[in-house]
Parts: C-alpha cells; structure tokens; sequence
C-alpha cells in the first residue's frame, strides 16, 4: 500500500485515476531513487510510479454515501445566472450577465449555500472596486500598454487598447481571483491577457497568457 503523505500527493494520485473522491491507492515505484531533476534541482514527478488501476471496492457504506452525494447533480440560480457544480474541478461554473456584458463565472465551492455566498462577493466586487470590468481594463492598460505597442505594428493608444479587451471569464477561489480579458484585436497574436488580484485588496498582476 502506497502511504500519501500530502494533500498535493492526493490530488496528484487522484488526478491520474480520474476520481477526485480517493483516499488511498496501491501502486509500484519503479525507481527507488528519490525523485530528482538534476538540472532544476526539484522532484520530477512524471512516471516514477506506477498506479494499480484495477482498485477493488471500499465496501464502505458511509464512504459509498459521501461519494454519491459528492456526485449528484446540483446547481444554482444566482442574479448572475444559473451556474452547475463540477465535481472534477470541485467548483459551480455558469454563464453570468452584469450589466450589458456576458461573461463566463467559476467559483470554488462544493455545495449550493458556499457557491451563492462566494457569487454574492462577486457580483459585489464587479459593482464596485477594481474587480469591475472597467476597472479591470483599467489595470491591464496601465500594466501592459507599453508591451502591447511592442507587439502592435501601427501605434496604439491606450483608450485603443482598452476597447480591445473583453472579460471572457472569472476564476474566484476564496479572496483570490483570476480574470481572462479577450484580446479582439489580436494585438497579443491569440494570446489572452490574463489578470491576478484579491477581491479585498485588488489586482495584483497582469500578464500575457495562453
């Protein structure tokens, strides 16, 4: 039996089977080394350990029933819309209206009462604060205008670059969020600008990604 020592090993393991719900694995290291990369000088995860597929059944009842109902078919309906649990991903994911723009929401939560309060901090931060989608063209502006006219042949200005992007979807996980701005002019040659912050302190970075 294979001890996980971690809730990263977990998540790895449970991953590689397909089943976020496990809580044990037998399996076979097939190099009793330590994992190493001797260049990075980090672990080098990939294919050191060979995972029996063929797990035989808990036989748990109570196991049975938290992995059934972790399982089952739930969403909500929030003024943003009608959002869907995704057990792989273990967060509600929907298509939001706010204002006159429609973009797509997540938030990390496991069951309907944490995903409406987690919608409610949303849909509060996008009224007002940083979070909003001016307020996020805003910062991305500021943080990559003068990237942008490096990759732009003919000049650009910021109010240009400002209407090239379009908030395509939110990530909210906590406090934390992360928003993909759509680049219709594809000044970034496909690539999303991509922008990190706290919904109480606001954005912390903007990046080119994808």
């Amino acid at each position: 039996m294979l001890e996980l020592d971690s809730w990263d090993e977990t998540d790895t393991v449970a991953t590689d089977l397909g089943d976020p719900l496990v809580v044990r694995a037998t399996g076979t290291v097939l190099d009793s080394n330590p994992l190493y990369d001797p260049i990075f000088g980090m672990p080098d995860r990939g294919g050191d350990l060979l995972i029996e597929r063929d797990l035989a059944p808990a036989n748990d009842d109570e196991l049975e029933a938290i992995a059934a109902d972790f399982r089952r078919p739930r969403s909500v309906t929030h003024a943003l819309g009608a959002f869907t649990f995704d057990p792989r991903l273990i967060w509600f994911d929907g298509r939001a209206r706010w204002k006159r723009y429609r973009f797509n929401v997540s938030v990390h939560a496991r069951e309907e009462e944490e995903a409406l309060r987690e919608l409610d901090r949303v849909a509060a931060a996008l009224d007002s604060g940083d979070l909003s989608v001016d307020g996020l063209r805003s910062y991305a502006v500021n943080e990559l205008l003068d990237t942008a006219r490096s990759w732009h042949e003919r000049p650009l200005s910021a109010k240009d670059f400002a209407r090239s992007l379009r908030l395509e979807s939110l990530v909210s996980h906590g406090d934390g969020y992360t928003a993909y701005l759509e680049d219709r002019r594809n000044i970034f040659l496909g690539h999303v600008v991509e922008v990190r912050g706290s919904i109480s302190e606001g954005p912390r970075e903007a990046l080119i990604a994808g």
